[in-house]
């Protein structure tokens, strides 16, 4: 029981820091002239160490702390939009369809589902709730949805793709470094 007590006691605290070390690359992201961009993708990428660990439940639970810390704190709430939209809760959410769906093509098609309602839900509440003016996601004054959603398919793609070679490199190289600290 002793053990039991002392192991759940340390994935707790390792939950707690890696959303810690999230929230504060989020709160920050404001200050660094690429971190609006940066900091939700790094973030959520931070998050893969424990879906790895301890899996999907207590990454989503660190991504719901993250989030609302971050909406609540942040003085730039694009960030926290691109966070809570996608890149936040997506590492947890590919390791349950990576599992569930064996074919690869229609994990894809569910994979890119999953982002177009994202990026539209996050454009509607760009827009609509933080009142972010549409001349904002132009592109010196070009400006057409669909165009940009393509675009924004296939940076996905790169991005699931890229979110592969993160966990193979996590697991032969930083997990061991990361474990042996704190053992």
């Amino acid at each position: 029981m002793r053990r039991r007590k002392k192991y759940y006691t340390f994935r707790l605290v390792y939950c707690s820091l890696i959303a810690a070390i999230s929230a504060g690359l989020m709160l920050i992201a404001s200050v660094i002239p690429f971190g609006k961009y940066a900091a939700p993708v790094i973030s959520g990428l931070l998050l893969i160490s424990i879906v790895i660990e301890y899996g999907w439940e207590w990454a989503m639970a660190a991504f719901s702390v993250v989030g609302v810390l971050t909406l609540l704190l942040s003085s730039n709430k694009e960030p926290a939009l691109y966070f809570v939209a996608l890149f936040g809760y997506y590492p947890a959410i590919k390791a349950v369809l990576e599992e569930k769906i064996k074919h690869r093509g229609k994990r894809m098609v569910v994979k890119l589902l999953i982002f177009n309602a994202a990026a539209v839900l996050g454009y509607f509440a760009a827009t609509r709730l933080l009142m972010i003016p549409e001349e904002a996601f132009s592109i010196r004054g070009f400006f057409n949805p669909l165009l940009f959603l393509l675009i924004g398919n296939v940076l996905f793609v790169l991005y699931d793709m890229a979110i592969v070679v993160y966990v193979r490199l996590y697991v032969k190289q930083f997990r061991d470094r990361v474990f042996r600290i704190f053992r």
